[in-house]
């Protein structure tokens, strides 16, 4: 029996999402999953994110869903850890609050955009190379730092 649970989640401050996890086949018996938090941006993960102490897998059942509350904006990293020795592989759930879905959007953009002209700032200086058949006045400090 595996389970498989979403890699990574984004919430928005202060709201609500549920997370369903789903077991490759039906289980013998009930289940019981807890989170092992391996990493949380601040503190006390809590302050981050509401999770369920735990949450049961009913016997002959596939899925489970839980709910989980966002608070502050900040990163937090979970594996499902729980009572049965027919899992062969544990789940990692990577929780992230951001402020806004917009922000988030608007910084992906400008990110591609910066990536972009930054790649297309090499073009004029090969360009040169080319029509000139030459690399006189080329540092290879640059080619290898860029």
């Amino acid at each position: 029996v595996r389970l498989f649970a979403p890699d990574s989640i984004t919430l928005q401050q202060a709201s609500a999402a549920s997370v369903h996890v789903t077991a490759s086949s039906p289980a013998q018996q009930p289940i019981v999953i807890h989170f092992n938090v391996t990493y949380a941006s601040r503190e006390n993960y809590s302050s981050v994110i509401s999770l369920p102490e735990q949450v049961l897998l009913p016997p002959d059942s596939t899925t489970v869903s839980f709910n989980v509350t966002s608070h502050h904006v900040g990163q937090v990293t979970t594996y499902l850890q729980c009572n049965s020795t027919d899992l062969s592989h544990l789940s990692r759930i990577h929780f992230m609050v951001i402020h806004s879905r917009g922000l988030d959007v608007l910084s992906q953009v400008l990110g591609w955009i910066y990536f972009l002209l930054w790649s297309l700032s090499f073009y004029p200086q090969a360009w040169e190379n080319w029509r000139r058949k030459s690399v006189v006045g080329l540092n290879f400090d640059f080619l290898a730092l860029n």
